[in-house]
């Protein structure tokens, strides 16, 4: 009759959905020892997985021994991760986890928004660049790392508007602006204010 292992580790692979960079995905394990005392839990210090706490103390039931970990993969960049999760009990035995999840690319929301006096709407004049074409299409979604290019573009016969600036991820007063798509710290949404000025006739 084969020796039960003093612990072991089910399952003994996590393999994490594909994650969206910036944000989490979590999973468990349990482990089960033969004795009384908790595993040690170890993973490297930089890594995108993570543990909680749950094998500090054992839970009993049916005469066997066992903690169930949370496991959380944070993916930091666009890419295939793995690593490996140890459970060491005090004698040396040990069980292992091996881990693995892919990061994506996260998806973050350009919005074009008029911060014109009194919401100033030149006429036959738009906001275009990179499938945005405002007034008619203000909003879309762009994979973080994506070059912008924005150009405001004015009617040049009897509308009597001038584009005066930029603000938020574009800045200045030129007509063309360019950014790069970044994580927002917050949210999903960089926002783009743009401003026309109505000359009096």
């Amino acid at each position: 009759m084969p020796l039960t292992p003093p612990i072991t580790a089910n399952p003994t692979a996590l393999a994490f959905a594909d994650t969206e960079v910036g944000l989490s995905t979590t999973d468990t394990v349990t482990f089960t020892v033969t004795g009384n005392a908790p595993p040690v839990i170890r993973l490297p210090e930089q890594t995108v997985f993570g543990v909680d706490n749950g094998c500090a103390v054992l839970s009993t039931s049916g005469g066997a021994s066992s903690c169930t970990l949370s496991v959380t993969f944070s993916p930091n960049v666009v890419g295939v991760a793995t690593e490996t999760l140890t459970a060491t009990l005090p004698d040396g035995a040990m069980a292992t986890v091996k881990l693995s999840g892919a990061g994506t690319s996260a998806l973050v929301t350009v919005t074009l928004v008029n911060a014109s006096s009194g919401g100033y709407v030149p006429p036959a004049s738009s906001i275009e660049g990179n499938g945005l074409a405002c007034p008619d299409t203000c909003s879309a979604q762009f994979p973080v790392g994506t070059p912008i290019t924005l150009t405001a573009r004015q009617c040049t016969e009897f509308c009597g508007d001038i584009f005066t600036s930029w603000d938020g991820a574009c800045v200045g007063k030129q007509p063309s602006c360019e950014f790069i798509v970044t994580l927002p710290a917050k949210g999903r949404t960089i926002r783009v204010w743009f401003s026309y000025l109505p000359v009096p006739g």
